[in-house]
């Protein structure tokens, strides 16, 4: 478990999703299963960003969405507020979803062609049954609004009248119309030019400080974690190999994995050479019970092929899932 500071508003325990992969057998029972979220386990403090860093297939959103019930977890728990969210019946689970908003990562499908930008807004609060009537909803929207920087004129209009930019604050503009305590993002600018991701990453980062936002933000840019998040997770096949404040992480990165992803970034220098710590096919995708590092770690013993290490605090609040670092 890693520990953070007190006033947590979600607290993940042992989690776990495993995906069948192909069949074998008369009763086709599956060939093996990936373990996209393989016993994970953190804490979010009420006003903090929890940034979630990896390479594509790290399994970052299948992590948050299992988080949320989007998926139907294989094993551990999810506590919002104190309460097991896996636990709850269709209706105390509609509640607690009423204070937590989601940014999906493709504003171009995540919104419906057919409902203009206010119905959008206003069918979350009036089918959750978030406010009572339509005139409130019309105020609430009229609050909102100005948050994201629409005007009234944008009401009535559909999203293929919106570039791309717009559409991501209108899907952000959903995720807080409900005013809620946690905000979770998966990849929010990931399919938006450099100038555009720049707005939005400000456009978050102020309304964090002025709605006090908690946040769960996913992306695979070192980048982007650094400028948004105040705490860091670096995952790999499933698990945490590292768990840092922002500062921490970046000025003393510990984990090989955290060190190759670093060393990878590419500058702007035409004569700069990547210059990765590992070495070509030392990950595997097979979950052997060792360390999925092996053949090309720098630190590998004998024990990284028998043994899979977990996280150990060798730091205040900094965690590292390796055998040889201490």
């Amino acid at each position: 478990m890693v520990k953070t500071l007190s006033s947590k508003l979600i607290e993940v325990k042992g989690l776990k999703k495993y995906w069948p992969i192909g069949k074998t057998g008369v009763l086709g029972k599956p060939s093996y299963y990936l373990r996209a979220v393989d016993d994970v386990a953190f804490d979010v403090r009420a006003g903090e960003t929890f940034g979630l860093v990896g390479e594509l297939g790290a399994g970052k959103t299948s992590l948050v969405y299992t988080m949320i019930g989007l998926h139907e977890p294989d094993g551990g728990e999810v506590l919002f507020e104190g309460r097991n969210i896996f636990d709850l019946n269709k209706k105390e689970l509609k509640e607690i979803r009423k204070n937590i908003g989601v940014v999906f990562a493709n504003p171009y499908t995540s919104l419906n062609p057919r409902m203009t930008f206010g119905r959008t807004l206003k069918e979350v609060l009036l089918t959750n049954r978030i406010l009572e009537n339509s005139s409130e909803a019309e105020k609430r929207i009229s609050e909102v609004l100005p948050l994201l920087g629409f005007e009234p004129h944008h009401i009535p209009r559909y999203p293929h009248e919106f570039s791309g930019g717009q559409r991501q604050r209108i899907a952000i503009a959903r995720a807080l119309i409900s005013y809620p305590k946690l905000l979770i993002l998966d990849e929010p600018t990931i399919m938006l030019d450099m100038s555009v991701k720049a707005s939005i990453l400000n456009l978050m980062r102020r309304l964090k400080n002025e709605l006090n936002l908690t946040m769960v933000f996913v992306s695979n840019s070192l980048g982007v974690i650094r400028f948004i998040s105040d705490t860091i997770a670096v995952m790999q096949m499933g698990r945490f190999v590292e768990v840092a404040t922002k500062d921490a992480l970046f000025s003393s990165p510990k984990h090989p994995y955290t060190l190759n992803l670093m060393a990878t970034l590419p500058l702007p220098d035409p004569d700069y050479k990547l210059n990765p710590i590992l070495k070509m096919g030392a990950i595997s995708t097979t979950h052997p019970e060792g360390c999925p590092i092996q053949g090309g770690c720098p630190y590998e013993t004998s024990k990284c092929y028998k043994e899979r290490p977990n996280l150990v605090e060798i730091e205040k609040d900094h965690y590292v899932a390796c055998h040889n670092i201490n």
